[in-house]
């Protein structure tokens, strides 16, 4: 496999992953100690048992959840979006002229800030003349 191939299922595995990992942690948010003051009512047993629901439960829904994440990848073609999007954050880092720095930025701010400075000074000057010329008759 060549070095994007492995990227790409890099990429893949990553997101899958996170997204597991992510669901995972809202499934199971609720310690067992959490659990058992929320059914503090129910004695050690009905506890246990509830708790064992509640488990089965959510390892349903987190396998259910990944299966329908893996289809709505595969459907908006995620793949190909992160690949387009990690091709243009390469090239965006190799051209030089992509990568417009603040300064740069600052520099063609301030000479287009010059240009307009001279432009009305200009305006101004001119202004002048014709009030001078109007007074001179």
């Amino acid at each position: 496999m060549d070095h994007e191939g492995v990227n790409q299922l890099t990429r893949q595995m990553s997101l899958k992953k996170s997204f597991r990992l992510g669901i995972q942690a809202s499934l199971a948010a609720c310690s067992k100690e959490d659990f058992r003051k929320a059914f503090s009512s129910f004695s050690p047993r009905e506890q246990e048992y509830i708790h064992h629901f509640f488990t089965q439960v959510a390892s349903s829904i987190q396998e259910s959840i990944e299966i329908d994440f893996e289809d709505i990848c595969r459907e908006k073609e995620v793949e190909k979006v992160l690949d387009t999007v990690e091709l243009l954050v390469e090239e965006h880092r190799l051209d030089p002229l992509k990568s417009n720095s603040s300064e740069e930025v600052l520099k063609h701010l301030l000479e287009i800030k010059k240009l307009e400075v001279n432009r009305l000074m200009g305006m101004v000057e001119q202004g002048r003349a014709e009030e001078t010329y109007q007074f001179s008759y």
